[in-house]
């Protein structure tokens, strides 16, 4: 930047200056003043108009300036190139200008503001204290079995603190009956405090009798005289006879699952004797439960553990086989997939070629792709169709497309199987993808075959690759 003043140049000693803005005052020397438009000079007694008399030099500044940032000042400091004069000009700091960031305190830890000053990203932090919990409290009383508590919650963050007022206890007095030879008696305790109330039980004593007996046999009862040594009371019993007393007996006869024993018992006391008849045991079966198979009736097969006796029962059907779409039986997991190669035979070449696929194009890229296969009815029966799965696989032998193809018939037994398979490339998902980009081979992999009387399926897992096929090939 480059900036023009008028200076005022006289040599001599200089008593004074007079400007129009005001005056300046000097000894001696070079007088630069800014913007001089007219300069009286006066020294003792003469003066005259500077204007006329002395030559004026301007400056040509030029500027650098050190911006002014939030907290410090800048400055613009000039100089004149032609004689070295320069003055500065101080441009004020801006002073910071802060956003803040805000996390409110909770009641046991300190918020803050985070201030974040949106010139220079100067930042600091003011706190703000927790606010400490603000408790409101709730009292339940202790009672003699119960104890009490005192709950005191936060009212700002819910915060709880308990305090446990134990139980105290009951202070019970007592009021005793006593017990009698023939009555019972109680305790009844009453709490001082919360009046609660039970009584304890004082069993009668029963009476403190003295006997005399006269025995019983084992046919004639005896009799039992009681006095009381407490109320004088007598009580007479009868005392039964005593009935036989037999000894464990002695086994006469066995008894069996189906047959009756006997068993002979005497009496220890009088020698009299019976028999005893012993019930057959009956049977005592364990049982096994034979579980259905695919192929096999389940049952229950039961086994007498005394005499060996068995029978079955509960019979059940065998299940059958369960096949899924891969001919394995979900229930047994036998496989009765077929070797295909032995009821098609391997493909038939036909046109130069025994199976493969050809491209049709338009403009250079792929419209379609044509696939061929010939086999033979090598199963002795009549097909009534013929469901195959086709799998497409790419330069990397990435499966990209899986199709089926149903051919129906009746195809008779020794007849050629012939199928030609037309699929547009849209349907792979890459419409117009070049050739080299997609399918490299074909595989005729599951077979199904259907009959009159059922079906099979199995594995072909034969591989086609391309063929030339002019009259199929457009441009």
């Amino acid at each position: 930047m480059s900036k023009k003043r008028k200076v005022l140049i006289i040599s001599g000693i200089i008593i004074g200056v007079i400007i129009i803005s005001g005056i300046f005052l000097c000894l001696s020397g070079i007088i630069r003043l800014p913007e001089l438009e007219s300069i009286v000079i006066f020294n003792f007694n003469t003066w005259s108009d500077s204007s006329e008399q002395t030559e004026i030099h301007q400056h040509e500044y030029t500027s650098k300036t050190i911006p002014a940032s939030c907290a410090v000042d800048g400055s613009i400091e000039y100089s004149c190139q032609a004689c070295g004069d320069s003055y500065t000009e101080i441009l004020p700091c801006t002073g910071h200008q802060y956003s803040t960031e805000k996390v409110l305190p909770t009641c046991t830890i300190d918020g803050n503001t985070l201030y974040i000053c949106n010139l220079c990203h100067d930042t600091y932090t003011e706190t703000h204290p927790a606010l400490g919990h603000n408790y409101h409290t709730e009292t339940v009383p202790a009672t003699c079995t119960n104890n009490g508590s005192i709950i005191e919650t936060c009212q700002i963050c819910g915060n709880t603190r308990t305090e446990i007022l134990e139980a105290f206890g009951h202070d019970f007095e007592t009021q005793t009956t006593p017990a009698t030879c023939t009555q019972a008696g109680e305790t009844k305790y009453t709490c001082k405090k919360c009046g609660e109330s039970h009584i304890d039980r004082i069993e009668k004593t029963g009476h403190r009798y003295k006997e005399t007996v006269v025995e019983a046999t084992c046919t004639e009862s005896g009799i039992r005289t009681k006095t009381c040594e407490n109320c004088g009371g007598i009580i007479t019993e009868s005392i039964p006879s005593k009935g036989h007393l037999y000894d464990t007996g002695i086994l006469t006869a066995s008894a069996t699952c189906t047959t009756n024993g006997s068993k002979k018992y005497t009496c220890q006391s009088c020698s009299h004797t019976y028999t005893e008849n012993i019930p057959s045991t009956g049977h005592n079966y364990s049982s096994i439960i034979i579980t259905a198979t695919c192929e096999d009736d389940g049952y229950t097969f039961y086994t007498c553990s005394e005499c060996k006796h068995s029978y079955r029962d509960n019979l059940k059907a065998a299940l059958g086989h369960k096949l899924n779409s891969d001919a394995l039986c979900t229930r047994c997991n036998e496989d009765f997939s077929v070797d295909m190669i032995s009821r098609l035979g391997l493909p038939i070449s036909t046109d130069n070629h025994s199976v493969g696929f050809a491209w049709a194009k338009a403009n250079d890229y792929l419209e379609s792709v044509y696939s061929h296969w010939q086999g033979r009815n090598l199963t002795g029966k009549t097909i009534k169709y013929v469901q195959a799965q086709l799998n497409y696989y790419n330069a990397v032998n990435d499966c990209i497309y899986s199709t089926t193809y149903k051919l129906t018939g009746p195809i008779a037994p020794g007849e050629i199987i012939s199928m030609n398979m037309n699929i547009n490339t849209q349907t792979f998902g890459f419409w117009m993808a070049t050739k080299n980009e997609e399918v490299s081979q074909i595989e005729l992999a599951k077979i199904q075959l259907e009959y009159d009387d059922g079906s099979e399926i199995g594995y072909y897992g034969i591989f086609a690759t391309e063929y030339t096929y002019a009259n199929y090939s457009k441009t």
